[in-house]
């Protein structure tokens, strides 16, 4: 067949590029009849990623407001939405907190109407920041927990968006139980949000989140600690040109000196916080260099450049109005007249702060914070059970069914694409082609005329079996057979899945992107993936993984490696028993990592045809699940780029071992 096609002409090819194009119309037209919304949804995301792009680098608020009233008047939903973003992020970081709350209010509401979950998480986080600045923690925590709830609950929670707005929100919730004076569930808090922004690999969010944990060891007086992770805040503060993030760690380095009564040493650290945050406009952050300063003024009892600080801050202050930062400046004013011998005001400003105090961190404003904290893991539960209800058994059938032909569609595109690829490569190439092209036709003929096709139409026959007979069926009968139509459509999309990700690889579209990653908090991320395949047969997987292990590898194909290496492990084992992962250092620069089956094992030719692109895969799991074959050849493809192999040992009846090594790596900062 394939010198059949290397023979057509110029005219020919250009007629099935036609067919092609009639083909790709045709299979658009059926998803937008049968999924119109979901369409709708995916077009929206694509014109707000653009525009997103458009205005990235306007941070003037009259040009922002000027084209939202724009989008208005055009009824442009997605562009307001991103203007209400842009604008209210621009208000907050001025310190102008009621705008930046109203813009977010309504860019909530659109993103409700949109049904753009991130959208909506973002203005929860944002929504959770501004009230935590004005003090008001206990509303701050309830927009935090409800973003939360969101994320947990969106269909993607693993992708870098969803990682990012995780982060935000339990770096919110830390400051917050920080302030409140809850420095354990702070540090949790901080650390959770310091493992995503690693995972990002984000300068901006891992400074943050070093600078919080050190405040943490800063309350608890342990110096050297808090220092370490200021120091470590600052670097990483630096690569990410953060002029705020330099001052802020200037005013923790500062306060550190200042507690070990080196007013000196505090007093350049401050004024190198106030040096480094001077042209910026948010005024929330330059009031706590103002504020130091002040501080320390009245310490070194020069009390002149003190009052001059602190009169300004008092203005700012209270045109921000922070309840948590109008106490600091009062209790400041009332240290000042204490120091220079005028009781009356220094009464009237201990008063004063007192007030403000008693205003942030009041019992009921406690017990409200603690109520929101106590609940959210039950809310958020309860909110998962009552989606799974309203789901019923006939739309689980559909929408699987328009998955899987999707998918069938979708690879024979695909096959039809690499086989017009591998057309155009050169002459001095053609005989290597030729072979490899061999290959591949030979797997994705066998694959689309036997398993897509057999598959296919055992679903298509079982759907009006049940369309016909359910009304005369029991309960356990219809139960039955739907486990049944669920087991043959699992295998399909495992089987698309595979022959996507393989496909990647062959065509060079699945780029090698290597770094240094947890190999412990991937195991993590794949258990979670695989949580119901592990629930349904009630396996359990016993970790034995080195802290801390760092391996270099790209995320992604490692990924797709361990999650294909364990649902096989699934797949293949008994019902109530045990998969072991163990991940141990050897020979100094290599990790070997381990994953250990107790079932059905394979025979050694079994393990010789793992590798073999052409044969046919009959193996049955323990519930019946049928495997597909293509799974391995992903594996050996995504570890022969990290310059590794997968290693098979089992034996018929006792269990198989999988095994394969990795490039240690020096753990992420």
């Amino acid at each position: 067949m394939y010198r059949f096609l290397l023979t057509i002409n110029a005219a020919k090819v250009f007629h099935i590029q036609k067919l092609i194009v009639v083909f790709l119309l045709f299979c658009s037209t059926v998803s937008c009849v049968r999924n119109n919304k979901c369409s709708r949804q995916s077009v929206a995301i694509a014109r707000k990623d653009t525009f997103e792009k458009e205005i990235r680098h306007i941070y003037d608020p009259d040009s922002l407001l000027t084209l939202y009233d724009k989008s208005l008047s055009e009824g442009n939903m997605v562009k307001q939405m991103v203007l209400c973003g842009k604008y209210a992020k621009v208000m907050r970081d001025m310190s102008d907190f009621s705008s930046s709350i109203k813009y977010n209010l309504i860019g909530l509401d659109i993103a409700k109407e949109l049904n753009d979950t991130m959208e909506m998480v973002r203005n929860y986080n944002s929504l959770g920041t501004n009230f935590r600045r004005l003090g008001a923690f206990a509303e701050a925590m309830g927009y935090h927990s409800t973003a939360m709830e969101l994320i947990e609950m969106f269909s993607d929670s693993t992708s870098a968006s969803a990682l990012k707005n995780k982060a935000v929100t339990y770096n919110g919730m830390g400051n917050i139980s920080l302030t409140m004076g809850y420095g354990n569930e702070a540090k949790k808090f901080f650390e959770q949000a310091l493992s995503k922004e690693q995972l990002l690999g984000s300068h901006l969010g891992q400074a943050i989140n070093y600078s919080n944990i050190g405040a943490i060891f800063h309350e608890n007086n342990m110096y050297d600690s808090a220092m370490w992770y200021y120091n470590r805040s600052m670097q990483e503060n630096v690569m990410a040109k953060s002029n705020i993030g330099i001052s802020l760690c200037y005013e923790s380095i500062g306060s550190v000196y200042e507690d070990l009564g080196r007013l000196e040493k505090a007093e350049e650290a401050y004024t190198k916080s106030y040096e480094a945050i001077y042209d910026d406009k948010d005024m929330w952050h330059k009031m706590q260099s103002y504020i130091s300063i002040g501080r320390i003024n009245i310490k070194l009892k020069r009390f002149d450049k003190a009052k001059r600080f602190l009169d300004e801050a008092l203005v700012v202050i209270r045109d921000i109005g922070s309840l948590e930062l109008m106490a600091d400046v009062d209790d400041m004013f009332y240290r000042y007249y204490k120091a220079i011998g005028n009781p009356g005001k220094a009464l009237y400003f201990f008063e004063q702060s007192n007030t403000y105090k008693d205003s942030v961190s009041g019992e009921q404003e406690k017990n409200s914070f603690m109520e929101i904290c106590i609940s959210f893991e039950k809310l958020r539960n309860q909110r998962k059970e009552a989606i799974l209800k309203e789901r019923n058994i006939q739309q689980r059938i559909r929408s699987r069914y328009i998955t899987i032909l999707g998918c069938i569609l979708t690879a024979l595109l695909l096959a039809v694409i690499i086989l017009l690829v591998h057309l155009q490569k050169n002459e001095k190439r053609r005989a290597d082609i030729l072979n490899d092209m061999n290959n591949i036709k030979n797997k994705f003929f066998s694959i689309i005329s036997h398993d897509l096709r057999n598959t296919a139409i055992s679903i298509n026959r079982s759907v009006k079996i049940l369309a016909d007979n359910s009304p005369n069926m029991s309960a356990t009968d219809c139960k039955n057979f739907l486990n049944e139509l669920s087991l043959t459509t699992d295998t399909q999309v495992e089987l698309l899945e595979s022959l996507l990700e393989w496909a990647k690889i062959e065509t060079g579209k699945m780029e090698f992107c290597p770094a240094a990653y947890d190999i412990g908090q991937i195991f993590e991320m794949v258990e979670k993936q695989l949580y119901k395949l592990l629930k349904d047969k009630r396996i359990s997987i016993k970790s034995n993984i080195a802290d801390e292990v760092c391996v270099e590898a790209d995320f992604n194909m490692i990924s797709i490696v361990i999650r294909n290496i364990l649902s096989n492990a699934i797949k293949f084992s008994y019902p109530d028993s045990v998969i072991d992962v163990v991940v141990n250092e050897i020979g100094g620069d290599k990790v070997l990592v381990e994953i250990k089956d107790y079932g059905i094992g394979m025979t050694e030719q079994d393990i010789a045809d793992c590798f073999r692109l052409d044969r046919s895969v009959s193996i049955k799991g323990t519930a019946g699940e049928v495997g597909t074959g293509l799974g391995l050849v992903v594996c050996r493809e995504m570890l022969g780029k990290h310059n590794s192999v997968l290693n098979i040992t089992s034996q018929r009846g006792k269990g198989s071992v999988f095994s394969f090594t990795l490039n240690k790596s020096i753990k992420p900062q």
